[in-house]
């Protein structure tokens, strides 16, 4: 059976973020060669460009959660090109900026009643609410898929469902840096978590056992 047809989506933002900078990731993707890549292992590539953009700037309008337009409205398209990849049984691939993207992944791939399983990869958990957090959203996206108490209600209302992830469907991978309300949220939340000093001991180990949990989500 032919792969299915993957398409690449760039948000170039970094509207969420704590400077300009990573609304930059998905042209540097590009110039290093990931779509070739793909395609040279037999996936047929559709390169949409980027369908969202913003450079990061000051917003001292909203200290604690800057940006916050910015950043809905590039979820919203993102969410929107998502949504109708997946509806046409097609693969997808979204080149973010800031982490703020997941939002419009998740939102996208709900509205298209994918089943959605999130094994996240990051040193920080991004788990405060912008009244815990220091103004950048991106610290933020994890809470408002799980409609923490606190989070900004557009966007953890972006999908049609909400919150848009239940604690069940999440896994981090190689977290480190959590703060005391995270850690507080992952206990009360029971939220599956293999830590980086984990997965630095053995990382074969640590992959394989993600895969297991992975499984479950």
């Amino acid at each position: 059976m032919a792969a299915r047809l993957l398409n690449i989506f760039g948000a170039a933002t970094s509207a969420g973020a704590y400077s300009p900078g990573q609304e930059q990731a998905p042209a540097v993707f590009r110039r290093h060669g990931l779509a070739e890549a793909l395609a040279s292992r037999g996936r047929t590539i559709r390169d949409h460009s980027d369908v969202a953009s913003f450079r990061w700037r000051p917003d001292s309008s909203r200290p604690q959660a800057m940006n916050l337009e910015a950043v809905r409205g590039a979820c919203d398209l993102v969410a929107s090109h998502v949504a109708t990849a997946i509806s046409a049984q097609e693969d997808v691939l979204v080149l973010g900026g800031d982490c703020t993207v997941e939002l419009g992944t998740v939102a996208g791939a709900n509205a298209a009643g994918a089943r959605i399983g999130l094994v996240y990869m990051d040193f920080d958990a991004d788990l405060n609410t912008p009244d815990t957090s220091d103004g950048a959203l991106d610290w933020t996206g994890v809470a408002h898929l799980l409609n923490i108490p606190g989070c900004e209600s557009s966007h953890a209302g972006l999908g049609p469902t909400r919150p848009m992830l239940v604690p069940q469907q999440l896994l981090y991978f190689g977290v480190e840096n959590i703060t005391p309300p995270e850690a507080a949220a992952i206990r009360d939340h029971a939220i599956k978590v293999i830590s980086r000093e984990e997965a630095l001991i053995d990382i074969e180990a640590a992959a394989a056992r993600a895969a297991r949990m992975g499984g479950a989500l």
